[in-house]
């Protein structure tokens, strides 16, 4: 009798880095990270079906206790998952690392506003992206000949320990929607893996740079589909996003924009024409923050690992 046939998991593979001067600067700024004490507005806002919880995990990683509404609804997720046959996430996910993450239960239901059966319907897409994203060395060599454009990288702190995504417009628009995608995924999971503390830091924040492109060289499909990609994968992560350099005359492309996206999220993002805004300055200590945006760090030159300057130094 023929023996069924066994489907291998992809192997785990850890985050390999690339030798050089960058990447001797530590990631998390452990001694900052043990005296921060996230408020409670970085912890969960709102109540009820109005609540949006930002910390999902304490520091030791596990689960927060949940409100009695958060309980109330998983429940009736669950049920509703017995009912249509649903299996667990624990049961579907291939790797490891994502059978481990319990938080994206209650991260796909609260960004569902509370529905479980648009939760269920999301939890089914996120399960198919995730079993087919490639290993992490994989997506690293697929994106290795775009790190040089600086389209994308992780650049320093914001006041709350939140590591900063840069995404410079003027690089980007030279990429196919498909090419930024794959930066995007790449850094964003670099992100989850190595710049998130739990109970801590569990969200980031974007800025994004309109320096030097014209209103007719914006691509706007591709924000557009960046900032949906995010929003559908990577649930609650979202802290803050502020658009730099936007001239007067693209902000109703900015409002289109954020008409693709639920409430919750355009409520996130800032607009400005100017490329240093004071807000952004208060966001950013200057010892984080780029010289072209204000701040007292020399611009970024290389692009292939996070810019983490010591947090110790930030003013």
């Amino acid at each position: 009798e023929a023996k069924p046939e066994v489907k291998q998991r992809p192997k785990e593979v850890k985050i390999e880095a690339p030798t050089g001067p960058l990447t001797e600067q530590p990631l998390v700024p452990k001694e900052a990270v043990s005296q921060f004490q996230p408020p409670q507005d970085l912890v969960i806002i709102g109540e009820a079906e109005h609540q949006q919880r930002k910390m999902f995990q304490d520091c030791g990683g596990k689960l927060l206790n949940f409100s009695e509404f958060e309980n109330r609804q998983l429940n009736l997720l669950h049920q509703h998952w017995q009912q249509k046959g649903f299996r667990p996430l624990t049961e579907q996910l291939h790797r490891q690392r994502d059978r481990k993450d319990l938080t994206q239960v209650l991260r796909f239901l609260q960004g569902s506003a509370w529905s479980v059966e648009e939760a269920t319907d999301a939890l089914t897409r996120y399960v198919e992206w995730r079993n087919s994203l490639p290993d992490h060395s994989d997506l690293r060599k697929d994106v290795e000949v775009l790190f040089r454009s600086g389209a994308i990288y992780w650049h320093g702190r914001d006041v709350f320990l939140r590591p900063v995504l840069v995404i410079r417009t003027l690089e980007l628009a030279k990429m196919t929607q498909e090419r930024a995608l794959q930066l995007v995924v790449y850094w964003l999971e670099f992100g989850v893996d190595k710049l998130m503390v739990p109970g801590k830091v569990e969200q980031w924040v974007v800025v994004v740079d309109l320096t030097g492109v014209s209103a007719s060289a914006i691509p706007v499909s591709t924000l557009k589909t960046v900032m949906s990609f995010l929003q559908k994968n990577y649930r609650a992560r979202l802290g803050k996003a502020v658009v730099v350099s936007l001239p007067w005359m693209l902000q109703m492309m900015v409002s289109v924009v954020k008409g693709f996206i639920k409430k919750t999220t355009a409520d996130k993002i800032d607009t400005y024409a100017e490329k240093d805004p004071r807000s952004l300055r208060e966001l950013i200590p200057r010892g984080q923050l780029e010289d072209k945006f204000g701040g007292a760090v020399p611009d970024a030159a290389e692009f292939h690992w996070p810019v983490m300057p010591p947090v110790s130094s930030s003013k």
